[in-house]
């Protein structure tokens, strides 16, 4: 199971790199390994990137903007997601499950609302002088970069295709994998941050995971959200 996390967890970052400050939550189903297809979901992240509203704030939370460019990323993500649970399924002879697409489907809003989430739980982490330093991050992209690599020549399937990919993202920058950990390390610092946050709210309470969600809703409502387009 901890493998099955650390493979997870690293190509949840690859594809979180593109959007700066916090983590999103999906990463692309990549089914088999294709470089080709790879090539062309990074150059149509990049095109994001470099497109003239990428930076424009699509809300801003407490000052702080979500954009443009972070949103559509997303939704390409769960586009390439959907394509190669498709795929993956065929090559297996099978059908994809219903669930499993519409929980990789989701819209603009949906987005925007976890991404707002994070966005608040990173400010309240913040506050409480939780946040995780940049050291902090780097040092776990490190551990999953050379977890990832100890799988992936111990022959598991899973560990190379997700090397692969991370090493096609790298090139795609024009880049070294040896990148990898310097890219990722913010966005792990966000997610411990966010460990953070809950881990300190469960030692001063006695509420339960599902009250934590309900505080972190609160943290939401209560926040100064204005939309912009």
């Amino acid at each position: 199971m901890k493998k099955k996390i650390l493979i997870f967890t690293a190509l949840l970052l690859v594809c979180a790199a593109v959007v700066s400050g916090f983590l999103l939550w999906n990463r692309p189903v990549t089914g088999e390994y294709s470089s080709e297809r790879n090539r062309q979901y990074f150059e149509s992240l990049r095109a994001i990137e470099n497109r003239a509203d990428a930076n424009d704030a699509v809300v801003t939370v407490n000052g702080e903007k979500i954009t443009v460019g972070q949103i559509q990323a997303q939704l390409l993500t769960n586009q390439y997601s959907v394509e190669s649970y498709r795929l993956a399924c065929a090559a297996k002879g099978e059908a994809p499950d219903p669930a499993a697409i519409a929980q990789m489907t989701q819209t603009e809003q949906d987005i925007t609302d976890r991404l707002i989430r994070n966005l608040v739980v990173r400010q309240e982490a913040e506050r409480l002088k939780l946040t995780a330093s940049r050291k902090e991050g780097k040092q776990r992209a490190e551990e999953v970069l050379a977890e990832v690599k100890k799988l992936a020549e111990d022959g598991h399937a899973d560990a190379k295709e997700g090397l692969a990919f991370m090493t096609d993202e790298m090139l795609s920058r024009g880049k070294s994998l040896s990148a990898w950990v310097d890219t990722s390390a913010e966005s792990y610092r966000d997610g411990i941050t966010a460990g953070n946050l809950e881990a300190h709210y469960k030692a001063n309470t006695k509420d339960t995971i599902l009250n934590y969600e309900a505080y972190v809703q609160d943290l939401v409502t209560k926040a100064n959200i204005k939309y912009h387009k």
